[in-house]
């Protein structure tokens, strides 16, 4: 139960991530703050669900899961990906009666009205994921294994 002082971290994954990798800041976060990681389709438990193509697409429904889940004072984190979605969703939360945002944190990405200049879009399987890399800063091992590999892409 959130206490009316605590503000929720509503928290937004990096491309290919799923909530859970944000499930350990709970145990840091304190009585202060309520970590709620918002999960996109086709990740994780929604694994079956087809995932957002576009960033309005992912914010429209993002809103339907901080309608069920904020209340009262909200931050929003989000990280590469996560940063665009936590900044355009910050757009949408100003409007929205109950919700108070109070911070929008963001991560891994370049300010909006610069935009990434290169793009991971229209390439081949391994230069997306070398592309993917670059802008992830590591090589996470799943992407070796075969199987995997194949249902990451």
């Amino acid at each position: 139960m959130t206490m009316p002082d605590t503000v929720q971290l509503l928290c937004l994954p990096y491309a290919g991530a799923g909530a859970s990798v944000y499930g350990p800041w709970s145990a840091l976060a304190g009585d202060a703050l309520e970590v709620v990681p918002l999960q996109l389709p086709g990740r994780e438990r929604l694994i079956d669900e087809d995932p957002y193509r576009s960033v309005p697409e992912a914010v429209e429904g993002l809103l339907g899961q901080v309608r069920e889940r904020a209340r009262g004072r909200v931050a929003l984190f989000g990280h590469s990906l996560g940063a665009v979605l936590a900044y355009e969703l910050a757009h949408r939360l100003a409007a929205e009666d109950g919700v108070e945002l109070v911070r929008l944190f963001v991560s891994g990405s370049p300010e909006p009205a610069r935009g990434r200049a290169a793009r991971a879009t229209g390439l081949s399987d391994d230069d997306f994921l070398a592309r993917v890399g670059e802008f992830a800063g590591y090589h996470h091992p799943a992407l070796d294994d075969p199987e995997m590999r194949e249902m990451i892409l």
